[in-house]
């Protein structure tokens, strides 16, 4: 699987079809190896009576794979000519053997990092290239990373990755096939949410459910896969070698305040009580086009840019050159999902600036562009704060901040003053907890005060 020896032979084109092809067969996208693999000491690839390959020289070469097709067009037109109809696979098809991969480097990467530099040179330092705790990964770290796997079963979409998490243990949670999809998926939100102090499991929910079911609108129906894009934990491995991969769980932004404060949330059946306050009101929502293409290559963004651009953007700033303009830093720097929306160098992130294009592909921005805007709307506040909704979002929606969520939520207010969850979003200068300021001095006392004001009921 290796390039040595390899690369300059002539057919070395076909060898990487080849290998892209058989990274996108189904077996990748079937939940259940991903704990087979994980819980494997040392896998195998096994075709006829000689083909005998490790699975990390898969990895290896999967690494390499995906580093070409981001970072050489001219090898990758060759690939695409040794396979015509690669061209209409996406690349995002390759994530599901990476998050494979990046699954088992998590329990065995210690281990076989130790063994790989024990007779090197490397030895002579203890230190690893990583840096992966204890505790990971977490269960909503596993079932949101794994949630477009497959699965003949709805429940084992999260059965199949139970014992790949840290902190089960002592959850009062129960495996049982006999129970509705339904209540499996209730029980699941609520322990996993009381176990870990946090309700940053309610931002999976979406309003896509599998037929009949009936849960509330907070409560994730995990048997289908993602339509937006996760906005407290990450869902993509980036294109870097797994042997020096740390672990990239835990929650994105802390819009809530600090993980340690403490926790204002209670579950009443299919209530969901908690301390909570109402900031904004979406004003202008934007266009939203289904695309398998990457952002900077979509015209959407365009359109996105002209209606921040009017309805944010300073004369005096529109004056400046481009890569001065604080507003490109805060656009580009939102799509990238940047907190504070600063972007560095912003030849980097807009697309075709100068002719440099391409600077975009060997830094995966391209990437993270269509991880971060996925199924998403440009947003702007009646208070002029700008922002990533789902796509399905509708006219009047409030935006949020609710006790231990890490992220801004969605809500719309039902007749009987009760709500309904409208999902997660990001909120430029939100995502930090700046917005408790207003209400207290420190962050406990911002929430101690927000939670005097009555607790929200989202149903």
């Amino acid at each position: 699987m290796g390039w040595l020896g390899v690369k300059d032979r002539e057919d070395f084109p076909q060898r990487l079809a080849a290998l892209y092809r058989f990274l996108c067969r189904p077996y990748f996208h079937r939940i259940w190896v991903a704990q087979e693999l994980a819980a494997a000491r040392r896998p195998y690839i096994i075709g006829g009576k000689d083909l005998i390959v490790e699975w990390k020289r898969l990895d290896h070469a999967t690494w390499r794979l995906l580093d070409i097709l981001y970072s050489d067009k001219h090898l990758t037109e060759r690939i695409y000519a040794a396979d015509p109809s690669l061209k209409s696979i996406p690349h995002s098809e390759l994530s599901f053997a990476r998050r494979l991969f990046y699954l088992r480097h998590l329990r065995h990467g210690r281990t076989d990092e130790r063994e790989e530099i024990a007779n090197t040179l490397l030895a002579q330092n203890d230190e690893l290239w990583y840096n992966i705790p204890e505790t990971a990964p977490g269960i909503l770290d596993v079932v949101n990373l794994c949630r477009d796997f497959q699965s003949t079963v709805p429940h084992d979409k999260v059965f199949a990755l139970w014992n790949l998490a840290t902190d089960t243990k002592g959850m009062g949670f129960t495996m049982d096939y006999t129970k509705p999809l339904s209540e499996t998926w209730l029980e699941f939100a609520t322990e996993v949410a009381k176990k870990n102090d946090s309700l940053d499991i309610i931002c999976a929910a979406e309003p896509t459910l599998s037929g009949g079911l009936s849960i509330p609108s907070w409560c994730a129906d995990w048997s289908t896969p993602a339509a937006v894009s996760s906005m407290v934990r990450r869902t993509y491995v980036p294109i870097t070698l797994m042997r020096g991969m740390s672990d990239i769980g835990g929650p994105m932004y802390n819009a809530a305040g600090a993980s340690t404060l403490k926790s204002r949330f209670s579950f009443n059946g299919s209530i969901l009580e908690c301390a909570g306050v109402v900031l904004d009101t979406l004003g202008l929502i934007g266009p939203y086009e289904p695309s398998d293409a990457i952002l900077s290559e979509q015209p959407i963004w365009h359109d996105w840019m002209e209606m921040g651009a009017g309805a944010l953007q300073s004369d005096e700033d529109a004056a400046l050159p481009v890569l001065e303009q604080q507003f490109q830093a805060r656009f580009w720097g939102m799509l990238a999902g940047k907190s504070e929306g600063g972007s560095g160098d912003l030849r980097k992130y807009i697309p075709g600036w100068d002719g440099h294009g391409d600077a975009l592909v060997k830094s995966n921005g391209r990437d993270m562009y269509a991880v971060v805007t996925k199924g998403r709307r440009l947003v702007i506040t009646e208070d002029g704060f700008m922002g990533l909704a789902p796509h399905y979002v509708e006219e009047g929606a409030k935006v949020a901040v609710l006790s231990c969520c890490s992220s801004p939520v969605i809500l719309y207010e039902n007749e009987d003053g009760t709500y309904r969850f409208g999902g997660s979003c990001f909120v430029q200068g939100w995502m930090r907890g700046e917005m408790l300021t207003q209400f207290g001095a420190t962050e406990e006392e911002a929430w101690e005060a927000i939670d005097n004001m009555g607790r929200i009921k989202i149903v």
